[in-house]
Order: structure tokens, then sequence, then C-alpha cells
């Protein structure tokens, strides 16, 4: 391409980048052993240049994993990358995020020079320390919390360093699904590496180099674009947070946007804390600066590193936000969704009619130790989420994840139920749940396990005490209910953020999530939309009369647009 640029050329590599980074993200799935990366798709795969920037990757999830993993290890292992090799590392405080999220990266070698790196992220099933499933919120530091690998050498001459493998194997609870997702991501970073040399015999490395370049500046300049439609100014949220045990935060974002880029500064939110709760700065970093992918609207925009570049965060050094070592990081998510929450609250003020209501507040998890038996998963873990806030211009989708894990699946029934010793008796919409407005917002969705062994429950659920929140007059969403079901008897549990509950075999798990909040006035919505709520279960007649003033005839499927006249003359009355 030399110095001459051919938008035809850098738009083909762009799909094909794509299209690669996809390849590797399906063979991740297909040879994973674990049900968390093989069914709930809790993984990602990326192409990266050779300074360690992320230029192809088919999911946002894990961008920003990458991009802050890499200068440590091209830092700790300069000069010393060879043909063969393959890295990895799960450390918070060298550009991980909690020890069971493992970064492996494997450079790529064209003609006897470095010209990359294929790179896959997942959440593994188990990475040993005090908690199965290792995020349990009760560790003091990091010592606690399980297997700590720097950045190490896992591969040389394409064969495993064995010391590695029995290192993770007699630390972990799952050694085989731990040891098998490894071995499909290594299997995986091959596949990536093979495509990008096809891409390399077909253009030539200086062509390569020059569209990543190029492909790069574009994502910068897309995101500088959108950040120039926020007005300049700042614009602060606050929360105040418990994990309803004895950690009460202030957690506090003021995003300050000025001629195309943005600052997100968290220095008004609390200390560190002692348990698990605190968030690595890099996690910080791109969770907050992927929801501004939100506002960019256009897939056609390339995900890679050049989308940080305008963004920003500052979290001052022993903050909740930015941990000094050896804090515990383990439970971590508890704190991504709201700080997200706040986020999007304080674009709302910025931009209003853009942003929608609050979502039910995060997605929620249950981790499962069954008493180990032979041939049988050791731990298991599961992730949902009821939806998001209604939207300027349309209602929520129900049933959705939060937007940076679009990409999750919850594993399906007939999956589990034959590798783990327990049974889903119940999941779907709870009616009258979701914030009312002119858009209504998702439904809380209920999902009721059983128990078939003793074993270990870790469940993390919502916390924040001011609740999903409504828009332009919407309505708020609805709280959550939890508890076990033992022997016929309800036994409620403890409102914390992670509940740690031994069950017995027989015992049944219930857990009705949160409703998302509602954008607009409800008794502005129209008549039609709320008879195909009640048509379809998901809200009642009487709900639909008493929240938006709209009387259903629900025996001959219509509104009664006599009484629906005189309901909302004698509210605007």
């Amino acid at each position: 391409m030399g110095t001459t640029f051919d938008p035809v050329l850098v738009e083909l590599m762009r799909h094909e980048f794509i299209a690669l980074s996809e390849e590797m993200n399906m063979a991740m799935r297909q040879s994973a052993r674990s049900l968390v990366a093989k069914e709930a798709s809790e993984l990602s795969t990326a192409l990266l240049t050779a300074d360690g920037k992320v230029i192809g990757q088919a999911t946002v999830y894990g961008l920003g994993y990458f991009t802050a993993a890499m200068p440590y290890i091209i830092d700790k292992f300069r000069g010393q990358f060879r043909p063969g090799d393959v890295f990895l590392t799960n450390d918070p405080y060298g550009g991980a995020s909690h020890l069971p999220d493992i970064v492996l990266v494997k450079p790529m070698f064209w003609r006897g020079e470095l010209c990359g790196f294929t790179a896959a992220v997942e959440h593994h099933t188990d990475i040993g320390g005090r908690y199965p499933g290792g995020m349990g919120p009760g560790s003091p530091d990091i010592f606690h919390e399980g297997l700590r690998l720097p950045a190490v050498r896992y591969y040389a001459d394409d064969r495993p360093i064995a010391a590695v493998r029995e290192i993770i194997a007699a630390n972990v609870r799952a050694p085989d699904d731990v040891l098998g997702d490894l071995d499909a991501a290594v299997a995986t970073c091959r596949r990536g590496e093979k495509g990008f040399f096809r891409l390399l015999e077909k253009y030539g490395r200086e062509t390569v180099d020059e569209g990543c370049r190029v492909l790069y500046g574009h994502a910068e300049q897309a995101m500088r674009e959108t950040l120039r439609s926020i007005p300049d100014g700042t614009y602060k949220a606050e929360m105040d947070w418990s994990d309803g045990a004895g950690i009460d935060l202030k957690l506090s974002l003021a995003l300050t946007a000025r001629d195309g880029e943005a600052l997100l500064d968290l220095s008004g939110s609390s200390a560190q804390v002692p348990k698990a709760y605190n968030v690595p700065p890099q996690m910080v970093d791109h969770i907050l600066a992927d929801k501004f992918l939100f506002l960019l609207g256009d897939n056609e925009v390339p995900i890679n590193s050049g989308l940080f570049a305008p963004i920003t965060v500052n979290a001052p050094k022993g903050s909740v936000f930015n941990p000094e070592f050896p804090a515990a990081v383990a439970s971590r998510g508890t704190l991504i969704f709201p700080i997200s929450d706040l986020l999007f609250r304080a674009l709302a003020q910025a931009m209003p009619g853009r942003m929608p209501a609050s979502w039910e507040g995060g997605s929620s998890s249950i981790t499962y130790a069954p008493v180990w038996r032979p041939g049988r998963a050791s731990v298991f873990t599961d992730i949902y989420g009821s939806g998001q806030g209604g939207r300027p211009n349309a209602d929520a989708v129900d049933g959705s994840m939060p937007y940076h894990l679009s990409m999750y699946l919850s594993t399906p029934t007939e999956v589990f139920e034959r590798e783990v010793p327990l049974m889903l008796e119940g999941c779907g919409y709870v009616p009258d749940t979701g914030g009312a407005g002119r858009n209504r917002g998702s439904l809380a969705v209920y999902r009721a396990y059983r128990f078939l062994s003793d074993g270990d429950l870790f469940f993390r659920t919502v916390t924040n005490r001011s609740g999903p929140y409504g828009l332009d007059g919407g309505a708020g969403g609805t709280g959550d209910e939890f508890y076990l079901i033992r022997d016929g008897r309800r036994i409620d549990l403890p409102k914390v953020a992670v509940n740690e509950v031994k069950v017995k075999a027989g015992d049944v798990f219930y857990h009705r999530q949160r409703g998302a909040g509602g954008y607009g006035a409800p008794f502005e919505r129209d008549p039609d939309k709320v008879l195909a709520d009640v048509m379809n279960d998901k809200i009642s007649p009487a709900y639909a009369e008493r929240v938006y003033g709209v009387a259903i005839d629900a025996r001959a499927g219509r509104v009664d647009t006599a009484r629906t006249a005189a309901l909302r003359t004698r509210r605007a009355a």
C-alpha cells in the first residue's frame, strides 16, 4: 500500500480481520472443555499488532484485557519472543482482571520477524483458593483468592511446559476444565496465526501493517467524532453502595467532555476495602470506555484499540477503583455494574433523549460446587440477566444481558443437567415487574435451581441502594427476591452482595431479579402496546388500569376505549 491510501483495500482487510477473529471465537467455543466457555461463551479472542494493539476482534469483551495485559508481557519478554512460544497471565496487578480470567498470548513470526500476536481470554471454571469458582467476596487479600500467574511462558518450541501445567492442575478444583480450556485457547491462537499468515502472503507485510495503522486511526477518529456529539462540560453522578454485610461505599463519577475527548474522574469514590470488591484499574478503563460504543451506533467502525485512545480514566491509587497490592479483587464484578450505571446517568444528563433508563443493575450469577464425584464437573457457574431499561424510542429487550456482557449466554438447561447434579425447576418472566413508562423497562426474570448433591452455593446479586431508575418521567424498576426452600420450608437469605450457602441435596434456590426502569410517563404509553403486554402475560389487566390508565377487556382481547379515556382524563385533571 505504501503511502497511497486505498480505502477499498482497507475495507476488505477490515472484514478479513473480523472474519478471522470470528473464526477464532468459534474454534475456541467448539474445542473448549468447560461449560462456561463452550456454552456461556465467556471468552474472547483477538489479533494484535507487534506493539500489542488490538486490531481485530469479534466481540467487545476482552478488548481492554488484551490492551492492558500486553504491555506487561512485552516489557517482561522483550527480545525473548521465539516461534512456538505461548504466554499466559491472570495477574490483576499485571494487566489482568481477576484470577479466574486467564489471558493467553501467542507471538507470530513471519519470515523471522515478530509480526504480531494472537490472543484469547476466558473466565475459567476454578482457580483454586478459598472459594470454589474464585469469585468469593470474603478474602482479605489476593493471596487467599487462588493461583496467581504473572506473565509466564506456557509453551516453548510448540510444546507445553510440563511444570507450569502441573502447577495449574495441582492448584485448581477442576483441572480437566482449566487445562482443557487452555489447550483450546492455544489451538485457537494457532488457528488465528495461520489465518494471519494467509493475509501476509496475500497482501505482503508492509501493506498489512499499513492497513492496521489506518484501521486503528479510523476507530480513533470515529470515537472522537462520537465524543464531540456530547456537549462540552462536566456531568456528575453518585451512588451509595452497600454489600449488606458491613461494606458501605460512595461511588462517584464525573464525565468531562471536551473537543472529542472524555475524562472519567472517579476520585470522589471510596478507598479500597478489605474485601474482594476492589476493581483493578485496567478493568475500570475498559468497562467504562466500551460504554461509549453505545453512542457509536455504527457497526462499520472497526473494533480495535483505537477506540480507547480519546478516553482517559482517573482513579486515584488506593481507591476502590485502583487498589494497591495485595488488595483482593475476586468479586470486582459487583462494582463494575454500578459504575457503568453511573456513566449512563452522566450521559443522560449530557444528552437528554439519547440514553435508556437504568437496566436491572447488573447480571446475577451462581457458582455451585457439588461434593466431588468421579466423572462429574466439580464447579458450575451460570450468569443471567433480566434486561435493559426502556429506551427513548422503544421498549426494552426483555431477558437480555447488560450491554457490555451482550455476548454472554446462559448455559442451556439440557447441557448443565447432564454434567452437573443440578436441575432447573423454573425460569421465566415475572408479570408486572418492568418499570412502567411510555416505553417499558424489561421484566424481572426468575430462576429456580434444585440441587441434587450437597455442596457450596455462591450467589451474586445487585445491592445498590437506589434501585433501577426511570428517565423522563418513567417509573423505577422493581426489587429482587431470593430464598432457599428446604424440606418444604422457605429460608430467606441475607440481603448481601454475595451469599455463601451450604446446600443439601433436594434444596431449591429461587431468585427473582430486579425489573429495569421505564422511559417516559406511563400514561403516555400507547394503549395498543399495553394491550399487547396484557395478552402476552407481561402485565395484568389490573396493573394496566392502575399504572397505565388503560382498561383492558381481556376476554375480548381489546382496549375499552371509553373507560380508558375516562381514566386518563381523570389522571390529567
